[in-house]
């Protein structure tokens, strides 16, 4: 909270992971501060030895943490950092010696680059697109969300998202502006003939006590347009379309002009769209989350299986 004066460079720059702050990851070399769990030492692939040189790194010399003075580009997810930076393991091994320019060579397939993360139509092909995707499991019970057979599935127990009630699993991104987006709903559980799958917008997705709207079909009742009615951030207000949805792809949308919010939904793929409900908030955020999205209605488990989400241009 106040600056700290007469500190010369090199520094001891360190992060604690989980909030745990016995939990420390320091420099190769660099000492632990006097709030450090010791049990954390030796365990796993860790050889440090606090008091020497030898601290913060595993058995092959990998050092825990890097400090890097030039722009930093990211290994592709899930790539081990050795085959994107090839230079990288000598480095270590050296105990930096040798390769010190380890980070000028790299692999460009092997790095992330940032256009891959601008949100984009998906058809589920197996994570090819993961990288715009995060995922969120506010339900009763642990919830699954994954790409299988080139299509999106959810499994989960939750309880409904409807006044106070905010249990639900989605997979979601973040979108800047005006936006038209739409995904197929392919089948659904009947877990309840209030269960919900479709699309859900947010400020915050993960945040579940303020929400916009949803878009969603259900077992039972039809489609169901929910937005906040009374502004205090519960889903409240409800316009419907009472049309059978089970054994049949269902297919909704949502459209983002200004500040206002549009749910659309069909049965049939060359079908005319049928505008279910529109919202329209004074003070809407330029970003926000959108995400496809899964409830039970139930303590049991429920899967909902989706297919070609589209952004439409």
């Amino acid at each position: 909270t106040s600056s700290v004066s007469g500190v010369q460079w090199p520094y001891n720059p360190f992060i604690y992971i989980n909030q745990d702050r016995g939990r420390e990851v320091h420099l190769t070399g660099y000492q632990p501060t006097e709030f450090v769990n010791e049990l954390y030492f030796n365990t796993h692939d860790d050889v440090s030895v606090t008091g020497t040189s030898n601290t913060y790194k595993d058995v092959d010399g990998m050092p825990f943490a890097i400090l890097l003075t030039e722009d930093w580009k990211w290994p592709v997810e899930f790539v081990d950092i050795t085959n994107s930076y090839p230079k990288l393991r000598s480095w270590a091994e050296s105990n930096g010696t040798v390769d010190t320019d380890w980070s000028l060579t790299k692999i460009d397939t092997l790095i992330w680059d940032s256009n891959d993360s601008t949100p984009a139509s998906d058809d589920f092909n197996n994570d090819a697109k993961s990288r715009f995707w995060s995922d969120i499991d506010l339900g009763t019970r642990t919830s699954y969300i994954e790409e299988i057979d080139q299509k999106l599935k959810i499994t989960g127990s939750a309880a409904d998202v409807w006044r106070d009630k905010n249990n639900y699993a989605a997979r979601y991104t973040t979108l800047d502006g005006d936006f038209d987006i739409e995904v197929t709903v392919e089948s659904q559980d009947y877990t309840h003939p209030w269960a919900k799958a479709g699309i859900m917008i947010k400020e915050n997705i993960t945040n579940p006590d303020e929400n916009l709207v949803i878009m969603a079909v259900t077992p039972g009742n039809g489609f169901s347009f929910q937005y906040d009615w009374k502004g205090d951030g519960q889903l409240c207000g409800h316009k419907g379309a009472y049309r059978a949805t089970q054994e049949v792809n269902n297919y909704v949308r949502v459209v983002r002009t200004g500040n206002t919010l549009i749910g659309y939904h069909k049965q049939d793929q060359d079908s005319e769209w049928i505008e279910t409900g529109r919202k329209y908030y004074e003070n809407m955020a330029e970003s926000l989350n959108v995400g496809i999205f899964a409830v039970s209605h139930s303590y049991e488990y429920g899967t909902v299986v989706f297919d070609n989400f589209i952004i439409n241009e």
